[in-house]
């Protein structure tokens, strides 16, 4: 019987350490985040670095569920990413757009004001346009603008070549 209780509390052991090395959970800071796998902190993310929030959607037609990964790009060109998988990732999400928002929304306002061209990415506005990689879809071409803290949606049946060119 003792015999049999050691073994049990090694095989309880191990799995306990097994579920902790395999457990990928984040922690959410005044300056950041810290990703952790088991025990161990992954990597770290300053607000200060973050630029932008992008996600990518992958549905998987055999189990027909749909996984998100969020990526977080950050000031040197690295990213961080998570999934919709992970534990209070949609919690995760909304504290990261808002953090982003707080710290480079001013900053792409007075650039705008200044005549200046702001740019997210692949995606660039001024006061001409609104610019698609080496497209640019001039504002009195809209057929429709939507705008809040996290997306510009500017409607338009065709991108045109001849509009302002990106520079």
């Amino acid at each position: 019987v003792a015999f049999g209780l050691i073994i049990l509390a090694i095989g309880i052991g191990v799995a306990v350490n097994w579920a902790l090395a395999k457990h990928r959970a984040v922690a959410v800071h005044e300056r950041g985040i810290a990703f952790y796998a088991g025990r161990e902190v992954h990597s770290t993310l300053v607000w200060d670095d973050a630029l932008a929030l992008t996600v990518a959607q992958k549905y998987a037609v055999a189990t027909r569920s749909t996984t998100y990964t969020y990526t977080v790009h950050l000031r040197d060109q690295q990213t961080l990413s998570f999934t919709s998988g992970m534990a209070h990732a949609q919690d995760v999400v909304a504290i990261c757009q808002q953090e982003i928002e707080n710290r480079l929304g001013p900053a792409y306002q007075a650039r705008l004001r200044q005549g200046e061209r702001a740019t997210f990415g692949l995606v660039a506005l001024d006061r001409e346009a609104v610019y698609i990689g080496p497209y640019a879809t001039p504002w009195r071409a809209g057929r429709g603008i939507s705008v809040n803290t996290s997306s510009i949606v500017v409607q338009k049946r065709q991108i045109s070549a001849e509009a302002p060119q990106s520079a």
